[in-house]
């Protein structure tokens, strides 16, 4: 475009020239100038000057034309000049500010995702929203501090799972002594009790009660059952919640149990892996351990292991680790906490491919020995899924801490979280198709539940068991 304006310009400035001379006649030299007309015996001939003054002008637009021209040829060769480059000390660090500040939120959004969270009391607060939308956890657990009613629970965990579609909202609801519901629904007794009546069709009746009523409720996820084999009578914390005292009697009574839960729509989780049963120290309150001496290989393979790889067999959902060290498979840690625990013996030697939950990192058997934040880093790196925090907001933030500062220091591998999250999309694929189970809203407390619930509190020789 230079090179054509240019070229119009001196095209202009020539026609002019002969315009001046052939038109107008003589023109004038400015004065105190010398020019064309100032030559001898040029003002003689009328307009000659004139003619002779513009065709010089006429060369002078030529030469400009020329000039612009070149000036045209190299800005076309070089295109517009560039301002100079800022020093690279000025424009790397926003740049890796930028990067820093997108891995920081992403390593933040993944670390929710490892996480299971309490609640900090029964209404759905500018507390428990904030932590909500901090930790954008991925699921919730209730306990009975949370619960005040049955409206009140319903409007609760609607409140939990509204705009959350990958949400898991869970409790532990076994019977017996682990039941924190309204007194509207069905308190069915302990495990140990339902199985002494001897038929495992009326315990895949109670999985089946437990889901209906629960997921009346909001829930899809219930921590049951107990595949512990109830082998210590010292046991502070298992005892009756156990379906029996051997494999056989918890594979028996427990996996009936199981399919009524899944048949009810409702996620089930086995615990606590490898075995609680045979310790006489509540893991709430202190670290127990299960000794090599006794607890070998071979004990634990043809005893504490088979519930749970029945259990795996039939496709639980989900699997709940025990706060215990169990000296044959890892002297040092917590098996919450030890791959090989998790990773080489539950996933290697038992082949299980589902979700893999810690126990409450805040129990004393880990809080006592660790910081919970370290302690939620050991157990997702030893192949956990996700951990439980349920109590305390501060403790929670700090495992969301360690996590996502794991996550981005790649402690946490993206080749774990990557086997995580399909872990994770398989559990609520198995979720969606659960929920395709009509939701009944007079389950909870139906007649027929309760009349089972009362049926199971007697034995099978007719004694009424309190």
């Amino acid at each position: 475009m230079g090179i054509e304006v240019n070229g119009a310009g001196a095209l202009a400035s020539l026609g002019a020239g002969l315009e001046c001379g052939g038109v107008r006649g003589e023109a004038r030299p400015a004065p105190g100038r010398r020019g064309v007309g100032a030559w001898p015996g040029v003002g003689a001939w009328p307009g000659v000057g004139a003619w002779l003054k513009g065709a010089a002008r006429g060369r002078r637009a030529v030469g400009a034309w020329l000039n612009g021209a070149a000036r045209g040829r190299r800005a076309v060769e070089t295109g517009p000049r560039e301002p100079p480059p800022q020093s690279s000390s000025a424009r790397v660090p926003c740049y890796l500010a930028a990067m820093r500040g997108a891995a920081a939120a992403q390593a933040e959004e993944t670390a929710g995702q490892l996480l299971l969270i309490g609640l900090p009391g029964p209404e759905l607060d500018r507390e428990a929203q904030s932590l909500l939308n901090e930790i954008r956890p991925l699921g919730v657990i209730l306990f009975r501090r949370n619960i005040a009613g049955t409206p009140e629970l319903c409007e609760l965990t609607r409140g939990i799972r509204d705009g959350r579609e990958r949400f898991l909202m869970a409790i532990d609801h076994e019977g017996g002594r682990v039941h924190r519901m309204p007194p509207e629904f069905t308190h069915f007794p302990p495990a140990l009790t339902m199985a002494r009546y001897g038929d495992p069709g009326l315990l895949r009746d109670v999985g089946h009660a437990h889901a209906a009523e629960l997921r009346a409720a909001g829930f899809n996820l219930n921590f049951a059952p107990v595949l512990d084999v109830h082998t210590n009578a010292a046991n502070p914390i298992i005892g009756d919640r156990a379906f029996g005292a051997t494999p056989e009697e918890v594979v028996h009574h427990a996996l009936p149990y199981l399919q009524g839960l899944t048949e009810g729509g409702m996620l089930g989780c086995g615990k606590h892996f490898p075995g609680h049963g045979d310790t006489d120290l509540d893991s709430h309150l202190a670290l127990p351990t299960l000794p090599a001496a006794t607890h070998g290989l071979d004990r634990l393979r043809g005893l504490e292991f088979r519930p749970f790889a029945r259990a795996i067999a039939q496709g639980v959902a989900s699997i709940m680790t025990a706060h215990i060290i169990c000296e044959a498979l890892d002297p040092v840690l917590p098996a919450t906490l030890s791959k090989a625990v998790i990773r080489d013996c539950l996933r290697g030697e038992l082949g299980y491919r589902g979700f893999v939950i810690s126990d409450d990192l805040e129990m004393k058997a880990i809080a006592d020995n660790f910081r919970v934040g370290g302690a939620a880093v050991q157990a997702i790196t030893a192949e956990c899924d996700a951990c439980l925090v349920c109590a305390t907001p501060a403790l929670i933030r700090e495992a969301h801490t360690d996590l996502s500062r794991a996550i981005a220091d790649g402690v946490v591998s993206a080749a774990l979280i990557d086997a995580i999250g399909k872990r994770r999309d398989k559990l609520f694929s198995k979720s969606r198709k659960l929920e395709r189970t009509a939701v009944d809203p007079l389950a909870i407390g139906a007649p027929a539940h309760r009349e089972l619930a009362e049926r199971l509190r007697v034995r099978d020789h007719g004694e009424h068991v309190a």
